[in-house]
């Protein structure tokens, strides 16, 4: 299969890598030059499926589980495993509660602990909540590890992919001249 990816920020990139390491051949289009200056470059890099299970559906936390992991076999070296804390002003005490209650895969803080875990919090929070099992990585860095990846892939294998940075406005001429599936992965992280 040969596929087009539209957008070389987190999705696409993923989606290139994820592609490419099944079989397919890849080619991934940019409207910029370079990598970066899309809405994953600025992203928080944050891997965290139990706080975010708050406000999103169950599989955005069955799926997020597995993202560390995901992410430590792709691009080794760039995750950082130190959990989430979360916490709130004692005037917010009431939202923090009703943050534990919609959430699963915490424990609860005292103010010690609070600093002990970050010491600039020391003296502004009583009560938090640590999500141990969760994570992060930096955007940036994983991007340029997905890509450099990519590359290395291009050399070893018959349907490597290739890392084409093109005006957006050519993609559709170029999908349809080389008959290919079209993935539109731009500003994909911009509409989570």
């Amino acid at each position: 299969m040969r596929v087009l990816i539209q957008g070389a920020g987190i999705a696409g990139l993923t989606a290139a890598f994820e592609l490419a390491t099944r079989g397919a051949a890849v080619a991934v289009a940019e409207t910029r030059h370079d990598l970066g200056g899309n809405a994953s470059w600025f992203a928080g890099g944050m891997l965290a499926p139990w706080c975010e299970r708050k406000r999103a559906e169950q599989p955005v936390l069955d799926l997020g589980r597995g993202a560390a992991d995901w992410w430590d076999l792709a691009t080794p070296g760039q995750v950082t495993r130190a959990g989430t804390l979360v916490v709130a002003a004692p005037r917010d005490a009431g939202e923090l509660d009703r943050f534990a209650s919609r959430t699963t895969g915490h424990r609860r803080v005292d103010q010690d602990e609070i600093v002990r875990l970050e010491s600039d919090l020391a003296g502004r929070f009583r009560r938090g909540l640590v999500f141990a099992d969760e994570a992060h990585l930096d955007p940036r860095q994983a991007m340029a590890a997905l890509h450099e990846k990519l590359i290395a892939m291009g050399s070893n294998s018959v349907s490597a992919p290739t890392l084409k940075l093109f005006p957006v406005s050519t993609i559709r001429s170029t999908a349809r001249e080389a008959r290919r599936p079209t993935a539109d992965c731009a500003a994909c992280a911009a509409r989570c």
